[in-house]
């Protein structure tokens, strides 16, 4: 569901505090008063058919030709396009998640891993084989094939590759005595090959190498990871020192500048940074300068009565299109700015809200929202809304965020699958949705279904019987 945000920045240095854990939360989000508010684009779709020559986001993504589904007896059931059964296992782990390996899906994401631990299910034959975790909270590193697990106090964090059954210490690669690290703030590069995490005690980078899990250490905290470098940020008091290095190490360049609430890589070389109160800077390592760019503070809506010296006007940030945006939260606005740190579009909010599922860099859409909704979809290359709803589940996203499976609060409203150029309600329970967004698990008083979210067409996979359905996903062979 891209990589955790906002990392440690200077401003978290100097004010000690830190952001929510937006990873974890799961939206609750509204169907009651779903409208579409602007339609931006065609979605393509393969459905039931796993086909990849469009053009569109949703078809570029994993293709699926296999749905897994758990009962509430803890029987599963692997079953093809055409309904067939290939493969069933028995378990008392809860819940099935698809990590984006063929062949296998990870068991027991759904319950109390540190107790009753984790495994992968073979969908060739329904064989089980067991993950070492030592702990509680496990969770999908951004939208890699890749498991992190932590314990609450911050003093264990652990690798899990379920395609090879392994597990690695990673503070085990760091520096001094006691590391922690925190879980939220461990980022994952675009291919999979490096991973990065803020040890919390030395306030240092620790970068791990994937390949042969050897890891470097660099000064200051995490601010972001991409096209094979680390930025990292160290609290000069009134300032900060911005470091770029290569994920082996290498120095590149360092500035020094204000403290700034967002940043974002956006080549080998430069980065775009955003102050609380508003300002923009373009940050180039290959000549080590700071630029101002924009001033975001006479155009972004303030609460009313709010003291004008009040620099707390941007929150956090995500990144977001392929880094072309970066997304900036405060009060009453979302606003969008690209790359070259211009303003693309503010869109304004009632109140402060907060990203839903975990936005990934590759996202073009992003879902948001407070705990007392409206909640809505933006799309973030052009700045405007997509969709807005109200009180709801929000069960998964389509893998560029831009189409959204929710599951009605109340008895008698509609499930649906909605985002840019579909509405699509359904007769049943929306319980899981394919990564390419062709395909939605739907479960009825009589049957487990794919539904064809374009054609409204279903084929039906499982009869439950009298049990309820507790997990389901995709996943390809």
């Amino acid at each position: 569901m891209g990589t955790p945000w906002p990392p440690p920045s200077s401003d978290d240095l100097v004010d000690g505090d830190r952001s929510p854990n937006y990873v974890l939360r799961r939206a609750v989000v509204g169907l009651a008063a779903l409208a579409i508010v602007a339609v931006l684009g065609i979605v393509g779709w393969r459905a039931l058919a796993g086909d990849d020559d469009s053009d569109t986001t949703g078809d570029t993504a994993r293709p699926w030709d296999l749905v897994v589904v758990q009962l509430a007896d803890g029987s599963i059931s692997v079953v093809d396009r055409d309904g067939e059964e290939i493969a069933t296992a028995d378990t008392e782990l809860v819940g099935v998640a698809d990590v984006g390996i063929d062949g296998l899906v990870v068991l027991g994401l759904d319950g109390d891993p540190a107790t009753d631990g984790l495994a992968v299910l073979s969908l060739a034959d329904g064989t089980i084989t067991e993950l070492d975790v030592s702990y509680a909270e496990v969770r999908r590193l951004g939208r890699s094939s890749l498991l992190l697990a932590a314990d609450a106090a911050g003093t264990g964090l652990e690798l899990i590759d379920p395609a090879t059954s392994t597990t690695t210490d990673l503070l085990a690669l760091a520096d001094g005595d006691r590391p922690l690290a925190d879980i939220t703030r461990v980022q994952i590069d675009d291919d999979a090959e490096v991973l990065a995490f803020t040890e919390l005690r030395d306030f240092e980078t620790v970068v791990v190498d994937l390949a042969n899990d050897e890891g470097v250490s660099l000064p200051g905290s995490l601010a972001d990871l991409a096209f094979g470098r680390v930025l990292t940020t160290t609290n000069r008091g009134d300032t900060v020192l911005v470091d770029l290095s290569t994920t082996d190490g290498e120095r590149v360049g360092t500035v020094e500048m204000a403290a700034f609430r967002a940043v974002m890589l956006v080549d080998d070389a430069r980065a775009i940074a955003v102050s609380s109160d508003g300002l923009v800077w373009r940050l180039d390592f290959a000549d080590e300068s700071v630029e101002q760019v924009t001033d975001l503070a006479p155009v972004l809506p303030v609460p009313p009565g709010t003291d004008p010296a009040d620099t707390r006007l941007v929150a956090e940030g995500v990144v977001l299109a392929d880094r072309t945006r970066l997304a900036l939260f405060g009060e009453r606005f979302v606003a969008f700015v690209d790359a070259d740190g211009a303003l693309v579009r503010s869109v304004d909010v009632p109140s402060r809200q907060e990203p839903f599922l975990e936005p990934a860099g590759a996202h073009r859409c992003l879902a948001v929202g407070d705990d007392g909704g409206p909640y809505t979809l933006l799309d973030a290359e052009a700045g405007v809304i997509v969709t807005s709803f109200d009180d709801g589940e929000l069960i998964a996203d389509r893998d560029d965020g831009c189409v959204v499976a929710y599951a009605a609060a109340s008895t008698g409203d509609d499930d649906l699958v909605a985002g840019l150029g579909l509405d699509r309600r359904l007769a049943g329970d929306a319980v899981a949705m394919s990564a390419d967004g062709t395909s939605v698990v739907e479960v009825t008083t009589s049957a487990v279904q794919v539904v064809d979210v374009e054609l409204d067409e279903r084929v039906e996979v499982l009869d439950p019987g009298r049990q309820r359905v507790r997990s389901a996903t995709f996943a390809r062979r």
